[in-house]
């Protein structure tokens, strides 16, 4: 599966196509690697300020959010 950029992409997303792994106990890290280039709007566990940085420089967005 690939992830559709147009819609919200979550920790679920992410571990369906492959991008993390399943063992997600502790959460999803979203760090600055790679480049994008086109908006994303993505909810994980914990992100680095460069990596929001560079995701709303985009024009897109990141959501922290945790799940019990």
């Amino acid at each position: 599966n690939l992830l559709d950029p147009t819609k919200l992409i979550t920790i679920r997303h992410l571990v369906a196509c492959g991008a993390v792994g399943t063992n997600v106990g502790d959460g999803v890290k979203l760090l600055a690697k790679g480049d994008i280039n086109q908006p994303v709007n993505i909810e994980v566990t914990r992100a680095s300020e460069r990596a929001i940085a560079n995701i709303e420089s985009k024009g897109g967005s990141v959501t922290v959010a945790w799940y019990n």
